[in-house]
């Protein structure tokens, strides 16, 4: 894990990185994945918080391959463990994108209810904005509770544009 982290760090081994990062979660089950592989990772999520290249390399290799690997048991997971909002709502995009979370399950009270979160949240609302507007599945069909959280959050003033 070291040496992945290391090179999550830098532009021209980060891919490299999140191949062997892929590599070696094919490996591990999810029960695994929280007693091996978590531990290292929360870490450094609370140490780079600010590092540019390092927070690139987990949206564009870390989330993504620990949900194809993993699905909804890892935001599940993390969910619990304190993690940023901002990830959570990276990794929450991803399921949807990936279709590992449909519009049902979207409205569930436990997802709901985070989705709710994140749209109150500056940092997090443009990304819950597109995490509730995307529709992978081309017969999913909104539900009255998803109509009234866009009614709500993008339709009214509780939108948070800059003023000109």
């Amino acid at each position: 894990m070291m040496f992945i982290y290391k090179f999550f760090h830098f532009n021209v081994h980060n891919k490299t990185a999140g191949i062997v990062y892929r590599s070696v979660i094919s490996r591990f089950s999810f029960n695994e994945f929280k007693e091996f592989i978590w531990p290292f990772w929360v870490q450094s999520f609370k140490k780079e918080t600010g590092a540019r290249e390092f927070n690139q390399s987990l949206l564009k290799y870390w989330i993504p391959f620990s949900v194809e690997r993993y699905g909804v048991e890892v935001y599940e997971f993390i969910c619990t463990q304190g993690v940023d909002p901002e990830m959570l709502i990276e990794i929450l995009y991803e399921l949807r994108r990936k279709r590992f979370i449909s519009m049902e399950l979207l409205y569930e009270e436990c997802i709901f209810q985070n989705i709710l979160n994140f749209l109150e949240n500056k940092r997090t609302f443009a990304r819950a904005t597109e995490v509730i507007s995307l529709f992978p599945i081309i017969h999913e069909k909104l539900s009255p509770t998803c109509l009234q959280t866009i009614e709500k959050y993008l339709l009214t003033e509780n939108i948070y544009f800059e003023k000109i």
